[in-house]
């Protein structure tokens, strides 16, 4: 018995505690609600007086705009009432107007007016464009015949200029086709164009020809006259374009007409000329051919293969000249020696002048590039002067086919062309 009565005890307290809870519960739920019923009611109270601000600002606005419109109409009211009240000043006093004739004027001023506010408030393209251009843009507010008429006559104005644009350019529309600066495409190939090469004595000068495409004379790449200094020439430019085939013209494959159109087109210009003597003045001292390596089989092999050079510049310039250096450092010539080089390029002609630069260029050498031009040394003692260092390096650690092989096919282009074309020059007297 004693047990039961514990165990009755215990459920009794369990009990008790658990309804508690609950009640602690509910009570907390309803706090809850109360405070968001709260908090909704607020909301709803502030967010009604904002729209009622809202409506009575409105409210207030339109009142003022009304008020604003309504004295606006009664100035105007005024005026008009001013303006129909007006008595002409006769010699017996004053007169009123016709009222029929005075009823009809006020209603032409009320339609401008109406044409004026409307053409001011909602403007369109052709009141904007006939700002930009009065003359031919139709405007709304005339007739139709009107704006037909002044189209027409735009459409005229037009195709007078344009037969007057055909007239002007019908010489440069006949040389069109024969211009081989069009159509570059992206591999530096050009559309070939034409069938027949031949040339053509011109009437300019004596022994001066040019070169015709399909009967059509050629142009150079800027459009000037391309006109060569004697047969020989022409010959040989003609045949870099008549070998041209597969309906493709390759530039990079006419390194004659590269040179040529230079000469023509920038080495005739004095700016041009001098600018270019000043480039080859500025790398002199640190001439390919006057640099040497140190003391060792390298050395020996360079002084070996610059021999007919360094013979040739000894004699054209004195012992004066500098054309050994202690170290891969250049060492400056005198002020004598670039004074002399200076005489000797200025002396030189706009297409040996384009031969020099090029070849100078391509065997990094001034000195190379001279004595070739001049006939001292062949296009192939001349490559091997400037790959002189190249080819030992290639005997010592391998040749690169794909590499070196284009290089050196390249670089005797390079020099083969000026030394042929400079040739030609000389032989101008005798062809």
């Amino acid at each position: 018995m004693t047990t039961t009565t514990d165990t009755s005890h215990t459920n009794c307290r369990s009990f008790s505690s658990s309804s508690r809870s609950t009640d602690a519960d509910g009570a907390e739920r309803a706090f809850l609600q109360s405070f968001r019923n709260l908090r909704n009611t607020k909301h709803e109270q502030n967010v009604n007086n904002e729209f009622m601000m809202q409506r009575e600002m409105r409210k207030q606005e339109e009142e003022k705009m009304n008020a604003t419109l309504k004295k606006k109409k009664n100035s105007d009211d005024n005026n008009n009432n001013n303006n129909n009240n007006n008595k002409n000043d006769d010699d017996d006093g004053f007169v009123l107007k016709d009222t029929a004739a005075a009823k009809e004027e006020e209603e032409e001023n009320e339609t401008k007016k109406e044409k004026e506010t409307k053409k001011r408030e909602f403007p369109s393209k052709f009141d904007m464009n006939e700002k930009a251009n009065k003359e031919f843009t139709p405007n709304r507010y005339d007739t139709q015949e009107k704006n037909e008429q002044r189209t027409k006559e735009q459409r005229e104005m037009k195709r007078i200029e344009y037969d007057v644009k055909i007239k002007r350019n019908s010489k440069e529309r006949e040389y069109q086709l024969s211009d081989h600066t069009n159509a570059i495409q992206g591999d530096g190939t050009v559309v070939k164009y034409y069938e027949k090469v031949d040339i053509k004595e011109t009437n300019e000068g004596h022994d001066t020809y040019e070169i015709l495409l399909d009967d059509k004379p050629l142009k150079s790449p800027t459009r000037n006259k391309f006109v060569l200094p004697n047969k020989l020439m022409a010959c040989a430019i003609a045949e870099e374009w008549a070998m041209q085939d597969d309906n493709l013209i390759r530039p990079f494959t006419m390194p004659l007409m590269q040179l040529a159109s230079t000469a023509l087109d920038h080495m005739s210009k004095q700016e041009v000329f001098d600018f270019h003597k000043k480039k080859l003045l500025e790398f002199f001292d640190a001439d390919q051919a006057v640099i040497a390596h140190p003391p060792g089989e390298l050395r020996e092999l360079q002084l070996e293969t610059l021999e007919k050079v360094h013979k040739w510049a000894k004699t054209e310039f004195g012992d004066v000249l500098n054309l050994h250096s202690d170290s891969i450092f250049a060492s400056p010539q005198t002020e004598e020696i670039k004074l002399l080089m200076e005489k000797r390029l200025r002396t030189l002609s706009a297409w040996e002048m384009t031969c020099t630069f090029a070849a100078a260029a391509a065997a990094k050498s001034l000195l190379i590039g001279l004595a070739l031009t001049r006939n001292i040394i062949t296009p192939e003692e001349a490559l091997k002067c400037a790959r002189v260092e190249e080819d030992y390096q290639i005997e010592r650690h391998g040749f690169v086919e794909g590499g070196h092989d284009i290089d050196i096919s390249d670089l005797r282009v390079r020099l083969t062309a000026p030394h042929t074309m400079n040739l030609i020059l000389k032989a101008k007297t005798s062809s």
